[in-house]
């Protein structure tokens, strides 16, 4: 079986297009795994069938240019 990885700086199953590639490439026997942000109420990993989720335990906030930048660099 062949495995697809998504990696996404998005919380999991919020993120619409990983959400509806990942039920699709599972509907055609493919596993996933996706590698996302954690919210404080999410667990760090998930295993549903042939989907992992790995989560980092980073959160999203607002803020300026500087926020964004520390966000996707420790992402």
């Amino acid at each position: 079986m062949d495995t697809i990885c998504f990696i996404v700086q998005e919380y999991f199953p919020k993120d619409q297009r990983v959400r509806k590639f990942s039920s699709l490439l599972l509907e055609n026997g493919y596993a996933v795994d996706i590698i996302c942000l954690k919210s404080k109420s999410q667990h760090r990993f998930e295993r549903i069938e042939n989907l992992c989720i790995y989560r980092v335990g980073i959160e999203k906030k607002r803020g300026g240019l500087f926020r964004y930048l520390w966000e996707y660099l420790v992402f």
